[in-house]
C-alpha cells in the first residue's frame, strides 16, 4: 500500500504583488482552463445558424443543377438541328462539366466520411445536417481534415490538404482548356469571355490569406477547417460545391453563347440569274440558272473584301497577289470597268472573308464575258425602193445601245419629196 501524506492547509495572506502558494497557482490555472472551455462551448442554438445557411446553399445547388441541365439540353438540341459549327463548343462544355463533377463527387464522399465518423454511425445522410446530433463537434472534423498537429497537416485522402490539391488541379486544367481553345479557330473565344471565365475560375482556387491568429499563420486549410464545428465544416464544403456549380454554369452559358455568336446570319435574299454567257447570237438558245441568292449586311468592308485580280494559293492558304479591292454594299461587291478592246474577257479574283473568330477565309471566283465592237445597220423592211404616198418602213439597228438612247433622223425625205417615207422604225 502506498502511504499518502495527509494534506495540510496553511493559511496565508497574500497581496497582488506577493508570492502565490502552489495551491493558488493551481486554482488560477484551472480558472484559465475553465474560461477557455467556456469560450469554446458554443451553444447548439448558435450553430443552428450554420444549419440554415447550409440548407440555403443546398437549395441553390439544386436550382443551379436544374438550370445547367436545361441549358445543356438546349445546347445539344441546337447542334442536332443542324448547327454543326456549334459542336466543338458543345464538346468543350461536356469536357468542362466532367472535370467539375469529378471534384464535386469527391467532396460528396468527403462529407459522407466526416459525418459518419463524427456521428459514429456506419451510414449517414449528409443532406440532413439539421438532424445530426454532433454537429457541434470541434475535435473529430479537425482530426480528420487537419490531424493532431496543425503545424503539420495530414496529407491523406479526404484531408483538407488533399482537397486543396483537387481544387488547384481543377483550376489548372480548366485554365489550360481555355488557352487551348484559342489555338483552334473552331473553338476560339472573344477577349471579354476569356476574362470573365478566368475571373470566375478564381472563386474555386484555394488561396492563402496568411492571417495570423494567436501567433499562428493560417493557410487555406487551417482557415477553413481547423477547430471548426462539424456544422461549419459541412457548410464550407457545400459552399465550395456551390461555387463549382456557378463555375459550370458560367462555362456552359459562355460556350453556348459563343457557338451562336459565330454563326453567320443571313438577312438579305435576292434573285440572281447566272448565265454562261451574256452574248447570244440570233437563232441560238439562251441558257441561265435562276437562283435565290443570300447575303448579309454584316459583311461590311472590314469583314469582307472583293479583290479583283487576286490570286489564292490553297496550299499555303495565302494570297499570292492581293489584287484591287472594289466597293462593298449590302454584302456584295459592285464591279464596274470600261472596255477598250473586243473579244472574250476574264474576270478573276478572290473574296477575302474574316469570320467572326477573326480568321481569314478565301473564296476564288472566275467569270468570262464577251466584248463586241459597236455597229449599226439601216434597211428597208419591204423593198429597196421608196414609193410616194405610201408607208415605207425602215429598221435601224445599233448593237450595244438601248433603244431609248437612240435618236434616228432622216434627211431629204418630206411630203413633197418623190422618195417620201411615212414612218421610220428603229431597234437595238
Amino acid at each position: 500500500m502506498i502511504n499518502q501524506k495527509p494534506l495540510t492547509y496553511t493559511k496565508t495572506t497574500t497581496m497582488s504583488s506577493g508570492k502565490e502558494t502552489p495551491r493558488q497557482k493551481m486554482i488560477g490555472m484551472m480558472y484559465l482552463v475553465l474560461t477557455a472551455l467556456l469560450a469554446l462551448n458554443v451553444s447548439k442554438e448558435i450553430l443552428q445558424g450554420f444549419v440554415m445557411v447550409d440548407e440555403s446553399i443546398g437549395k441553390s445547388k439544386v436550382i443551379l443543377d436544374e438550370n445547367n441541365s436545361r441549358v445543356q439540353k438546349a445546347f445539344e438540341d441546337y447542334v442536332n438541328d443542324g448547327n454543326f459549327e456549334a459542336k466543338p463548343y458543345l464538346l468543350k462544355s461536356i469536357e468542362t462539366q466532367k472535370s467539375i463533377r469529378i471534384v464535386d463527387a469527391y467532396i460528396d464522399s468527403m462529407k459522407v466520411m466526416i459525418t459518419r465518423k463524427t456521428e459514429g454511425l456506419p451510414k449517414k445522410d449528409t443532406s440532413q445536417l439539421r438532424f445530426m446530433e454532433k454537429f457541434d463537434d470541434f475535435d473529430t472534423p479537425t482530426y480528420l481534415l487537419i490531424g493532431s498537429d496543425e503545424t503539420r497537416p495530414i496529407d491523406t485522402k479526404y484531408s483538407a490538404k488533399d482537397l486543396r490539391l483537387q481544387l488547384t488541379t481543377l483550376h489548372t486544367d480548366l485554365l489550360g482548356l481555355i488557352d487551348n481553345m484559342q489555338k483552334d479557330p473552331k473553338t476560339k473565344l472573344d477577349a471579354e469571355s476569356i476574362a470573365t471565365l478566368k475571373q470566375k475560375l478564381g472563386t474555386i482556387k484555394p488561396t492563402d490569406r496568411n492571417i495570423i491568429k494567436e501567433g499562428v499563420k493560417l493557410n487555406w486549410e487551417l482557415e477553413n477547417f481547423y477547430h471548426m464545428p462539424m456544422a461549419a465544416v459541412i457548410t464550407n464544403l457545400d459552399k465550395i460545391q456551390a461555387d463549382m456549380k456557378n463555375l459550370e454554369s458560367e462555362f456552359l452559358h459562355t460556350f453556348a453563347g459563343a457557338s451562336s455568336k459565330f454563326v453567320f446570319k443571313i438577312d438579305k435574299l435576292h434573285a440572281d440569274v447566272v448565265a454562261p454567257s451574256a452574248y447570244v447570237l440570233a437563232g441560238q438558245p439562251f441558257k441561265a440558272n435562276i437562283v435565290l441568292g443570300a447575303s448579309s449586311t454584316q459583311l461590311t468592308p472590314e469583314r469582307m473584301e472583293v479583290l479583283v485580280g487576286a490570286v489564292y494559293d490553297p496550299v499555303t492558304n495565302k494570297l499570292i497577289n492581293k489584287g484591287d479591292a472594289i466597293t462593298i454594299k449590302d454584302g456584295m461587291g459592285n464591279y464596274e470597268a470600261m472596255t477598250s478592246s473586243t473579244g472574250q474577257k476574264e474576270l478573276k479574283g478572290v473574296i477575302k472573308y474574316k469570320n467572326p473568330r477573326g480568321v481569314d477565309e478565301y473564296y476564288p471566283f472566275d467569270y468570262s464575258y464577251m466584248v463586241a465592237p459597236p455597229f449599226s445597220a439601216v434597211a428597208a423592211d419591204n423593198m429597196n425602193i421608196f414609193y410616194a404616198g405610201i408607208e415605207n418602213p425602215i429598221t435601224a439597228t445599233c448593237a450595244g445601245f438601248s433603244p431609248s438612247d437612240l435618236k434616228i433622223t432622216v434627211s431629204g425625205c418630206g411630203r413633197n419629196s418623190a422618195n417620201f417615207c411615212w414612218k421610220i422604225y428603229h431597234q437595238s
